[in-house]
């Protein structure tokens, strides 16, 4: 017995100390919740302390996994739900009214009553806690906050949810008293939290406490600020849409309320930090930023500060800012024109005065009048004079539907290097290590992205961060970002007056000097640049922003700089550097040294006109700006061809044209294919097995170009392309199946393998894709008593290093410096070198 007993121990001593550990454990204060994470799928732990009689979050024990008919478990697809979704989840495990509360781990005094943020907002890490939902309690015993605590009025549930200073205007204006009446119907409150109201400005809150109590005899009487945070009727966030235009007490101006996905609801873009807070007279919702009326001073009228009327369009909101005059003055032009979605959006809604809560409001990102500076004098011209590129221009400054700073800031964080006390220089905080989340992707109505993230300021001793401060002239997307301003004070590490946090919001490049501007039909973030989409940019512009140096260094002496940068319509195939990287560098230096012949390249590969790739058809005829000088297209299936260049990178249309990247130099060819093999001195045999066939395909690649062929059958037009044997190949495999004067003396074999090297049309193997087979109709067709179609099959390799044609193999397809062996281009065709004559045309077939 002893010996079948003694593997039992270590297992007894495992299990004892599990139990002993989760004794332990049951007795702790803290507990270890795992925060769900972002969009990333990124988790970790962070030790959550509960407060006293609160909830103690437990991790529910998963289900028994279902087993399938071999035995194995079933993989369900179970939904990823946003963060507070998932956070509600959990507390309704743990019993009734039991409600998450996120916090700030740097700042308890800034926390939400749902867990949207994913772990982490703005740099700033947070800790969710499970505690009893407001207004409850626990009982011994009982699970869950089952404890339901008596209503208290609204400005006793204000105070009880952190909201004391705001209370105290109330109670010194008269307003509280008039909301202690019965005389009235239910009201939501909008209330700053204490930590809040150190964002009001100080002079409005010193007019309500100078006035002292008055004897108001309706609760419109009372100050404009304080009534903005107040809407006669209950506002139910539960049940509230995701985008809700409710008027307030003060005028009927009203208050925007937005649900996100991820679970953020805020009013007027702020968020709310506790909702639905029932009281005997409605319902109480805390905020983590006063209102507008409560943080910029209005004109003096009727004692109080009134806030400026906020019943204007995005245009109007606009065009009030001197600020933002150059945008407005866009805007302006666009209008003229019918230029902008904007536009027609704002006269559809706002012009005929319909209510535009019906429809899908818009955000709108404002330049300043300084973006505009840093900008080519030429750029606002042809901008101006173009209505689709005036269009593109106002739309990607545009978003669909509400985009909130809070929202942008809920994406990750830039990586940042910022002066510290210790380490000059040094990357300072949870920041250090970039950004944990991923970036929150803005789409504008153009369809382009740009990254939504926080920054963060530099230190005192550095005024601003070089890289927001660089102006380079002649770039349309550099500007000097002065003057940076904090979008909503969000949290903590600001200064002692709360209104200076160290971080800003950006959208790509652009700094957010300004965020949250409310207007009727949407938001107005205000940016430090243009964001300019490629349709409003010169094709000069287009070309820099791709790389295209080579073809970038041949303009300056050609004069057609004005021509790529100011107004017109053309359309430029342009050759990537590796294109250019294939010439001769003899070839390539030729026309830096001699402009005028670079003049008449870069003409060659320039056309009149908008062409964009969709509408090409096969051979057509395209003249370019070179008089003479004709382009040919060829379209393949996935792939177009213009004068052997293939079209890498197209349809980037600019403000004056559309640019096609191609990776092929256009050089007009002076040779056909017969003199090309002729001049190269190394294919004589092939060029004697040409003659001697019956008919002479030696003849019939000499023919001059578009000139008609009047052979049996014929063809249309005298386009081919040739598989060439070189002489140096033939050596290699003389002693294969035969030697190539035995292919010469059979008149039959010679005919029937030579053959195989002649396609009617032009082929060009950058067609065809890794993996890909493409079929080609052999010379024989019409050629050959029989009649009979030879179909030569071509394959390229799954890496696609190599293609095969037939039997044979093509060389030098690719290469530097003038080494390419095929795709070679004629004045009647095309040529690629093979390394085998082809006797088999289709070797994937029996």
């Amino acid at each position: 017995m002893l010996p079948r007993m003694l593997p039992r121990l270590p297992t007894s001593s495992i299990l004892i100390s599990f139990l002993v550990l989760n004794l332990l454990a049951e007795g702790s204060d803290g507990v270890m919740r795992r925060i769900p994470a972002g969009a990333g799928g990124v988790r970790r732990r962070v030790s959550t302390t509960v407060a006293p009689g609160a909830v103690a979050p437990v991790s529910p024990r998963p289900a028994p996994a279902a087993v399938g008919a071999s035995g194995h478990p079933l993989r369900r697809r179970v939904p990823i739900l946003p963060p507070a979704e998932r956070w509600d989840k959990i507390a309704r495990s743990q019993g009734p009214h039991v409600c998450p509360r996120e916090e700030i781990t740097e700042n308890p005094d800034i926390h939400y009553f749902r867990a949207w943020t994913g772990g982490e907002v703005c740099g700033k890490r947070t800790a969710v806690k499970l505690d009893c939902c407001f207004g409850y309690g626990k009982v011994p015993g009982e699970p869950g906050c089952p404890l339901a605590k008596p209503l208290e009025s609204l400005m006793e549930t204000a105070k009880l949810a952190g909201a004391k200073k705001f209370v105290e205007l109330h109670e010194t204006s008269g307003l509280s008293n008039v909301l202690a009446s019965t005389n009235h119907d239910a009201f939501t409150i909008l209330a700053p939290t204490d930590h809040a109201m150190k964002q009001a400005f100080p002079e409005i809150i010193d007019e309500i406490m100078e006035d002292g109590q008055r004897n108001l005899s309706s609760y419109r009487e009372g100050p404009p600020s304080l009534l903005y945070h107040m809407i006669a009727s209950r506002v139910d966030l539960k049940a509230l849409p995701q985008n809700s235009l409710i008027p307030t007490l003060f005028a009927d101006q009203p208050i925007r309320f937005n649900v996100f996905p991820n679970g953020l609801v805020t009013a007027d873009c702020i968020p709310i930090m506790q909702g639905s807070l029932e009281a005997l007279g409605g319902v109480i919702h805390t905020l983590q930023s006063p209102l507008h009326p409560l943080r910029v001073k209005g004109d003096q009228l009727g004692g109080y500060s009134q806030p400026s009327s906020r019943l204007a369009s995005l245009i109007d909101t606009v065009a009030r800012d001197p600020q933002l005059r150059r945008f407005s003055a866009v805007l302006a032009h666009a209008q003229r024109s019918s230029a902008s979605p904007l536009i027609q959006h704002s006269h559809l809604h706002i012009r005929q005065a319909t209510l535009p809560a019906a429809v899908r409001p818009m955000t709108l990102f404002v330049p300043t009048n300084e973006a505009f500076s840093g900008l080519p004098t030429e750029f606002m011209q042809s901008v101006l004079y173009d209505q689709e590129g005036l269009s593109a221009l106002i739309s990607n400054h545009l978003i669909d539907g509400i985009v909130c700073s809070s929202i942008i800031g809920a994406g990750g964080t830039q990586r940042v290097t910022r002066a510290s006390n210790n380490v000059p220089g040094g990357i300072v905080g949870l920041n250090a290590r970039g950004a944990r989340k991923p970036p929150h992707m803005l789409k504008t109505l153009t369809g382009a992205f740009f990254r939504g993230a926080c920054d963060y300021r530099v230190s005192e001793s550095t005024e601003k961060d070089a890289s927001l401060n660089s102006t380079t002239n002649g770039n349309l997307t550099s500007t000097n970002s002065s003057n940076v301003e904090g979008g909503s004070r969000d949290f903590s590490t600001e200064d002692d007056e709360g209104k200076n946090p160290p971080f800003f919001y950006k959208i790509g490049d652009a700094v957010i000097l300004k965020s949250d501007i409310m207007a009727l039909d949407g938001v107005i973030h205000v940016i430090d640049r243009l964001l300019i989409p490629r349709r409003a940019q010169p094709l000069l512009q287009i070309a820099t922003e791709l790389g295209l140096n080579t073809l970038l260094s041949l303009l300056p002496n050609t004069g057609l700089q004005t021509a790529l940068g100011g107004r017109g319509s053309l359309t430029l195939f342009a050759p990537s550097d590796k294109a250019f990287r294939a010439l001769p560098n003899s070839t390539l230096n030729h026309f830096y040294k001699n402009p005028q012949d670079a003049r008449i390249l870069l003409l060659s590969h320039m056309t009149s006109g908008r062409h964009l790739s969709s509408n090409f058809v096969d051979m057509q005829l395209l003249h370019s700006r070179y008089p003479g000088r004709d382009l040919k297209l060829k379209v393949f299936r996935g792939n177009k061809i213009i004068e052997g260049g293939r079209l890498i990178d197209a349809d980037n249309e600019g403000s004056n044209g559309v640019l096609h990247v191609i990776d092929q130099v256009l050089i007009p060819p002076e040779e056909s294919l017969a003199d090309y093999l002729q001049f190269q001195g190394n294919f004589s045999r092939f060029l004697t097995a040409l003659s001697k066939t019956s008919p002479s395909l030696l003849d019939l690649i000499k023919t001059a170009k578009d000139e008609k062929i009047e052979m049996e059958n014929g063809f249309d037009e005298a386009l081919f392309t040739v598989f060439a044997v070189s002489d140096e190949v033939i050596d290699i495999w003389a002693s294969d199946l035969f030697t190539f004067e035995g292919l010469v003396a059979d008149e039959e074999m010679l005919n029937s393998v030579m053959r195989n090297h002649i396609v009617p049309g032009v082929l060009w193997t950058k067609t065809i894709e890794a993996g890909g087979f493409y079929p080609v109709q052999g010379i024989g067709s019409g050629l050959e008593n029989n009649g009979t179609n030879k179909v030569i099959m071509m394959k390229r390799s799954t890496s696609g290093d190599s293609l095969n044609v037939g039997n044979a193999q093509l060389i030098g397809e690719e290469g530097e410096n003038g080494s390419q062996k095929s795709n070679i281009y004629c004045t009647n065709g095309v040529l690629h070198q093979v390394n085998h004559f082809i006797q088999i045309p289709n070797p994937y077939i029996n």
